[in-house]
């Protein structure tokens, strides 16, 4: 059994589960997880593990700190990312530790130039 002061975050879980239309055994599905696990989780005899978490995170487009605290993004901090920016940290989170250096560096290079394109191009306006 788990603690009262964890409850919530059963709750939180719980209502996503139910908001998204799914039953326990979809979920489960959906997540990784047996329906057992689920239904463990919602009587209140376990919390999900690590795991579990990422894989709700991801699934159900939340954040941890929401499922964990109950705290919300504010909009200034939520980051409305189109499919392309989403597709390009995808592929940055599969490169090894050599391949984000090298993406780094080309990066701070390309700001760099259009940077000056930028102060070139307010030069010769003003001139």
């Amino acid at each position: 059994m788990i603690s009262v002061e964890n409850r919530p975050i059963v709750d939180r879980i719980k209502n996503l589960r139910l908001k998204e239309g799914l039953s326990q055994a979809k979920f489960a599905e959906l997540i990784g997880v047996s329906p057992g696990n689920v239904g463990q989780w919602e009587t209140y005899n376990s919390l999900p593990g690590a795991a579990a978490l990422k894989e709700i995170t991801q699934k159900l487009e939340c954040s941890s700190d929401w499922i964990l605290f109950g705290i919300e993004k504010s909009q200034e901090e939520s980051i409305d990312m189109s499919a392309d920016v989403k597709s390009l940290i995808s592929l940055y989170n599969e490169l090894d530790d050599e391949g984000k250096t090298i993406v780094k560096s080309a990066c701070y290079q390309e700001r760099r130039r259009v940077q000056a394109e930028s102060s070139s191009d307010l030069k010769a306006n003003r001139a």
